[in-house]
């Protein structure tokens, strides 16, 4: 018998985020909105929430929150999560409404707590 090994490309869980904005400190207000739109946006594609990170150059990371890389980031760059934010309840629970005021003050409470 014999047997192949097959080929294993990366899947998309594998592939390092890339920055999907650069947050601009002193117009919070247009960065929240942009957050909050991509954020929306994969959450209805992908239904497991989203973690937001940003890194001390205030480079912003959106990941999915079911990507192994995502659990991968909030071990190693704990310092850069911003938070975790799901649009769709998946339980009669109550839960926080992602809102652009409450963004704005989790990015000013981040930027003021991160360091270069």
């Amino acid at each position: 018998m014999t047997v192949e090994a097959r080929n294993i490309r990366p899947t998309r869980h594998m592939v390092e985020p890339t920055p999907r904005f650069a947050i601009d400190p002193e117009n919070l207000l247009d960065s929240a909105n942009a957050i909050i739109r991509a954020i929306i946006s994969l959450d209805n594609a992908r239904w497991s929430g989203v973690l937001l990170f940003v890194d001390p150059q205030r480079n912003a990371y959106l990941i999915s929150a079911d990507r192994t890389v995502g659990e991968r980031w909030t071990r190693e760059r704990l310092g850069w999560l911003v938070g975790a934010y799901r649009i769709r309840a998946t339980s009669p629970t109550p839960k926080l409404e992602l809102s652009v005021s409450g963004l704005v003050e989790d990015l000013e409470e981040h930027l003021r707590g991160l360091v270069a």
